[in-house]
């Protein structure tokens, strides 16, 4: 392992070169560098030969490899430089969503550092953190447009389940607020307080959750429902409200029954003149007893108790009588 060739040029050893050609790779350092040169000069390697600088970069890759066998069978084998570890670790901490781990990945790290040289005339540096990283990262786009590369690390993998919920959430939140809406800039909500649906701007839907966007939903489904109802549709509703009150008249000609015309929110909504909304007939939907609208409960008790005032009731607002029935 001492010998030392004859050389030309005295000032130039085994040893110079070495450290030249380990200085710009992960492998740079004193240590290497002696068991690279002892390595070489066991070898009778010529350090003027035509193909000096070819012949001891194989060696080098050999050594960085699997290692090389001295004269005793002891395998010599060089390892990455502090510099570059510490570099490479750097660099995973400043990527960690891609599995930049273990032997194969790393030496795919290594080879596209000296092809980032080659092709963009950058000086790449195995001791540089930034320059690390800005590899893995192009090796993982790689991966996920299936070139090979790195693939996501578990915390990739979690990223990644993690923005495709937020998508697909968004997606729901986007398509339930469609389905309020039905691309208008506003949606019908009953209002016991006016009596009647108003109108509430579709920008409050934007924070709303998606359960209560599905609630929200449900109510003005319900309602636009109740407002598109046929006659038919509307005596047959009322007569299980008052058959589950146990009233029912067989002739259904003095029955709890609401009838009324089918219209659109558009008009009803914003006008309590329209489809039989009676802005004056607040006192009639209000409990003496507790001074509020009467529940749904209270109403279907009072059709009971009261038809006289039930049917007065349908007569004057048919849609406020729909409305609270309606309601939970």
């Amino acid at each position: 392992m001492g010998f030392r060739p004859r050389v030309e040029n005295e000032s130039q050893t085994i040893t110079d070169l070495v450290r030249e050609m380990l200085w710009s790779t992960p492998y740079q350092g004193d240590g290497n560098v002696q068991l690279v040169a002892g390595c070489a000069a066991a070898e009778n390697f010529n350090v003027t030969g035509r193909y000096a600088k070819a012949v001891l970069r194989d060696l080098v890759n050999r050594m960085a490899d699997k290692g090389v066998a001295d004269e005793n069978g002891i395998v010599i084998k060089i390892g990455y430089s502090t510099g570059f570890r510490n570099a490479l670790a750097e660099a995973k901490r400043m990527v960690p969503h891609y599995r930049a781990d273990g032997e194969a990945f790393e030496k795919l790290i290594i080879e596209r550092l000296y092809e980032a040289r080659s092709t963009t005339g950058r000086d790449f540096s195995f001791n540089v953190a930034d320059d690390i990283a800005a590899v893995i990262q192009q090796l993982g786009k790689e991966h996920e447009e299936g070139k090979g590369g790195l693939p996501l690390s578990d915390l990739g993998q979690r990223q990644e389940a993690q923005a495709r919920g937020l998508i697909q959430r968004r997606d729901q939140h986007a398509a339930l607020i469609k389905r309020i809406t039905g691309g208008r800039d506003a949606y019908p909500k009953w209002s016991p307080e006016h009596g009647r649906a108003i109108n509430i701007s579709a920008d409050v839907l934007a924070t709303k959750t998606l359960d209560e966007l599905i609630q929200i939903e449900r109510e003005v489904e319900q309602y636009r429902q109740l407002r598109n109802e046929t006659r038919e549709e509307q005596r047959a509703r009322l007569q299980e409200v008052s058959r589950a009150n146990g009233r029912v008249d067989a002739n259904n000609s003095n029955s709890a029954v609401a009838v009324g015309t089918s219209t659109g929110f558009a008009n009803a909504a914003v006008d309590r003149t329209v489809g039989g909304v009676n802005p004056h007939a607040d006192s009639l939907f209000t409990n003496p007893v507790t001074n509020r609208e009467y529940t749904r409960s209270e109403l279907v008790a009072l059709s009971s108790s009261n038809m006289k005032l039930f049917k007065k009731m349908i007569n004057t607002d048919l849609a406020r009588t729909n409305a609270i029935l309606a309601s939970k």
